[in-house]
């Protein structure tokens, strides 16, 4: 049991930091590929959006902030991601979010770096993990490997305070309960060197695609807006010895002021993330209580 609790927070910890990533618009290659954007995403264009003229800097710091208001008027979107270590895929996510009233997510990961995979397997685990994310309450579900370790049950959950005992705890519960796509933008706007890159093509769909280096110190006060400072303290320092100093953000965004596409690197960490289906309807419900075990009684 200690293996199997330990596993799943591992678990817990890993798709929870890479899924704050891929919520708000993140990392990736330059290439588009993968499915068609869905058709109420966006609407092609052949204007690219720009800013009120000046230097190429203060284009898109305007145009951008034309994005961000956009983007405050929608509140769901479909999304998916790939994270790259080393260049190796290591993880992928897709699902659904909503953050009208407080953040609803619904998300299917699947683990494919070699060492996680052996350690989730030697815990009887397949690598895939769903995920249901509500204001107060999130659950996971293993698969059906856990089920021998969980009486039966399927559904892990945790309550938002009990993972935010740690200072890392605390950084995945405020960036998850903070998800917004305009937070993305601000990422983005708070860069020291942001910039028009040109346009492109993703999924078909023409776009503008912006560049920016963040700081650590603005990466983590964004991202995670109510740690305190002792919380962001240690965050910080915690990533600076993984080879974390900055971000490197990448992103492309519609005709229509609607983010498409976002690359963060950060370290070895390649996080590509593409977001359709705006306004989508997303319905994100509880597990059965009867399906269910909390993770306190692990």
């Amino acid at each position: 049991m200690h293996t199997f609790r330990g596993t799943a927070l591992a678990a817990v910890a890993a798709a929870s930091l890479v899924g704050l990533s891929a919520c708000a618009p993140g990392s990736g290659s330059a290439s588009g590929g993968g499915k068609a954007a869905h058709p109420s995403a966006v609407r092609s264009s052949a204007s690219a959006v720009t800013g009120g003229g000046g230097s190429p800097e203060l284009s898109a710091v305007d145009a951008l902030a034309l994005v961000k208001k956009r983007t405050s008027s929608v509140h769901s979107a479909k999304f998916e991601l790939t994270v790259k270590t080393g260049g190796t895929p290591s993880l992928t996510e897709s699902g659904a979010l909503d953050w009208s009233h407080g953040v609803r997510m619904t998300m299917t990961a699947e683990v494919t770096d070699a060492s996680a995979l052996r350690s989730m397997r030697s815990a009887g685990l397949d690598g895939t993990i769903r995920y249901r994310l509500l204001p107060d309450v999130y659950y996971l579900d293993l698969g059906p490997g856990a089920a021998a370790h969980l009486g039966g049950k399927h559904w892990i959950r945790y309550g938002v305070d009990e993972l935010a005992t740690s200072s890392a705890g605390a950084y995945v519960t405020d960036v998850l309960q903070s998800q917004d796509l305009s937070r993305a933008v601000d990422l983005v706007l708070a860069s020291r060197d942001v910039r028009e890159v040109g346009t492109e093509s993703v999924r078909g769909v023409p776009a503008t695609h912006y560049r920016g280096t963040i700081a650590l110190a603005d990466l983590t006060r964004l991202r995670a807006p109510h740690l305190s400072a002792a919380q962001r303290a240690d965050v910080e320092r915690s990533m600076r010895k993984a080879g974390v100093t900055e971000e490197k953000l990448d992103v492309w965004v519609s005709a229509d002021h609607l983010p498409l596409k976002k690359v963060a690197t950060e370290g070895e960490n390649v996080t590509t993330m593409y977001w359709w289906g705006y306004g989508t309807p997303v319905r994100v419900q509880a597990p059965p209580a009867s399906d269910s075990v909390d993770a306190a009684g692990l």
